[in-house]
C-alpha cells in the first residue's frame, strides 16, 4: 500500500509540474519554442504567472475517496471558477469554453451528469485533463477486463464534456495509467495491450464504433511512435492531446525529457504538459 500512494503522489505531482512548465507559454507556436524552448520551471509570459503556477489542470483534477458524489465535485468546480478555490493565489486565470458553460448549466440547476455540452464542437480537452485522480483512485477496477470502471469515467468526464469523444478519450488515458499503477512491464507494451483492450470493449457497442475512429492512430502503435513532430498536433482538440502526451512519453526515457518535450510542442502547452506528466 506505501508504493501505492507512492505511486499516486508521483502521478500527481508529475501532473502539476506538467502543467506549470507549460502556464507560461501557453498558445505560443512550435516554432517560436524551437528558437526559444523551455528547459526548465520559467514565470510570467501568457498568463502573467509566477514561476510555478498550475492552472486549470491542476486545480480541476479533483475526486472522492469514495463512489464519487457528482454534485460535491461540481460545487467544488463552481468555487474554483467563482472563489479561486484549490488556485495558488485564489485567482482563477485560465477556463475552457465547454468547462465554463457546464459549471454555468450547473449554477442554473442543471442536475451534474447533464451538466456536460455533447456537441461535436465540445471536445476540447477539459474533462481529460482531470481524470488522473479517478484513473488512479480506481486503478484496481480499470485494471480489468475490456470495459471495468468505464461508466464511472464516463461519467466524471460527462461532468463538463458529455461527447462519447471525450469519453473515450478519458477512458483510454485511465486505462494506460491504471495498468502502469499495477503493471511492472514495458511501458510501450502497457499503451499497447490497455489501447488494444479499450477498442475491442468498445466495439461491442454499435453507437461508439464511428468515435472510436478518431483514435485510429493508436491502434498500430509502432506506426504512431514513429510519427515525425510535424505529424503531431498539441492544440485542445481530446484527440491531439491525448496522442500528443503519448507520443512524447513513447519516444522519451525520463519525466524531464517527456514533460519538456509536451510543453515544447507548443499551442496548449499546459495541459498536454499535465497529461504527459
Amino acid at each position: 500500500m506505501n508504493q501505492l500512494k507512492k505511486k499516486y503522489a508521483a502521478s500527481i505531482m508529475g501532473l502539476v509540474i506538467g502543467d506549470a512548465l507549460g502556464v507560461p507559454v501557453e498558445f505560443v507556436s512550435r516554432d517560436e519554442l524551437k528558437e526559444n524552448p523551455v528547459t526548465d520551471m520559467i514565470g510570467y509570459g501568457t498568463h502573467n504567472q509566477p514561476a510555478g503556477t498550475w492552472s486549470d489542470d491542476s486545480s480541476m483534477a479533483e475526486i472522492e475517496t469514495q463512489q464519487p458524489d457528482y454534485k460535491r465535485l461540481m460545487d467544488k468546480f463552481s468555487n474554483w471558477i467563482l472563489y479561486g478555490d484549490y488556485t495558488p493565489y485564489q485567482e482563477n486565470f485560465d477556463c475552457g469554453i465547454s468547462t465554463c458553460k457546464a459549471i454555468m448549466n450547473y449554477g442554473r440547476g442543471t442536475e451534474p451528469l447533464l451538466c456536460g455540452e455533447k456537441g461535436e464542437f465540445n471536445n476540447g480537452n477539459g474533462s481529460l485533463m482531470r481524470i488522473l485522480p479517478a484513473a488512479l483512485y480506481y486503478s484496481a477496477a480499470l485494471a480489468g477486463d475490456e470495459m471495468s470502471g468505464a461508466e464511472i469515467i464516463y461519467n466524471l468526464s460527462a461532468l463538463t464534456h458529455a461527447h462519447m469523444r471525450s469519453k473515450l478519450g478519458c477512458l483510454i488515458y485511465s486505462k494506460v495509467i491504471a495498468d502502469m499503477v499495477y503493471g511492472t512491464g514495458d511501458k510501450f507494451d502497457t499503451v499497447e495491450s490497455r489501447t488494444k483492450i479499450t477498442r475491442l470493449g468498445e466495439r461491442k457497442y454499435e453507437n461508439v464504433l464511428e468515435e472510436m475512429q478518431h483514435y485510429s492512430r493508436l491502434w498500430d502503435l509502432q506506426k504512431f511512435k514513429m510519427l515525425e513532430e510535424n505529424e503531431i498536433k498539441s492544440s485542445g482538440y481530446v484527440v491531439d492531446t491525448l496522442e500528443a502526451a503519448l507520443w512524447c512519453f513513447l519516444n522519451t526515457t525520463s519525466y524531464k525529457e517527456c514533460v519538456l518535450k509536451a510543453v515544447n510542442l507548443g499551442d496548449d502547452t499546459d495541459t498536454v504538459g499535465a497529461v504527459a506528466g
